[in-house]
């Protein structure tokens, strides 16, 4: 298969899976950034406990108990193993859906903040800077890029909690499921911010990342791990947006530059 031409500068897996925990030091070093993402960091906090911990305890822990019923010492360790296979794909799931509720929330706080990091990187190359859009802008542009995303994501959530009811072979593939579900819509989300600014739509970021298949694998493959560790959806958001911008940066820079030789 002929390689597209428009990744040929496109960052590799490997850059792209090390590019959203680059961004921890490269947000520490950066306090001002970090000062923007306070209410986004606060409101993701509540959302997720509330989504996450209704779904496990109202949701997850009675499917437990009735794919393993009986009491003793025995039925309670098969119910908890139980509990945690399925677990695994609802909290991946919830923490997706809380991703995609809190975009246009976050989004007035994480476009400045891409903004900046652009204008850091890009100082070099004036020319493939773009001017901000206003912030009432930006959050419509988030509320139907979210209500687009969920009109999508939200049938494959009840298909995979359905699947991982099914004894055994359920879980581990509902968690395949959601992982690489998760992969996808993450990294969508983090390149939204440099490609907002550019007037590119939905449809067009979907068609973005399938030309650079690579970046987007890895990018997304990253923040899904990320979003295993508890409670990391809190600064995920950030740390994606930050991420995906300097790939996007790091793209434009090789090109402008190749342009010049």
């Amino acid at each position: 298969m002929a390689k597209n031409p428009e990744s040929e500068y496109a960052p590799t897996r490997h850059e792209a899976f090390r590019a959203p925990f680059a961004a921890i030091p490269f947000l520490l070093v950066r306090p001002k950034l970090l000062v923007l993402a306070t209410a986004p960091l606060v409101i993701n906090s509540l959302l997720l406990v509330l989504l996450a911990g209704g779904l496990i305890k109202f949701g997850v822990v009675p499917l437990a108990e009735k794919l393993a019923p009986g009491t003793g010492a025995f039925a309670e360790a098969v119910q908890l193993l139980v509990t945690l296979f399925i677990a695994i794909p609802v909290v991946l799931m919830s923490g997706l859906i809380a991703f995609l509720l809190l975009s246009p929330i976050s989004a007035p706080f994480n476009d400045p903040i891409s903004e900046r990091v652009e204008g850091e990187l890009l100082r070099r190359h004036p020319e493939l800077l773009v001017k901000g859009i206003p912030w009432t802008h930006n959050m419509k542009h988030a509320v139907v890029d979210t209500l687009q995303r969920l009109f999508i994501s939200l049938p494959l959530f009840v298909i995979t909690v359905g699947i991982g009811a099914v004894p055994l072979c359920g879980p581990p593939i509902a968690a395949v499921i959601t992982f690489l579900n998760a992969m996808f819509f993450l990294a969508v989300d983090a390149y939204a911010y440099s490609l907002d600014r550019r007037g590119v739509r939905l449809r067009g970021k979907f068609g973005y990342l399938n030309r650079r298949r690579e970046t987007w694998f890895g990018l997304g493959t990253g923040m899904a791990i990320m979003l295993l560790i508890p409670c990391n959806i809190i600064f995920l958001p950030i740390l994606g947006a930050v991420g995906a911008t300097r790939l996007y940066c790091e793209e434009q820079i090789r090109r402008a530059e190749a342009g010049k030789g």
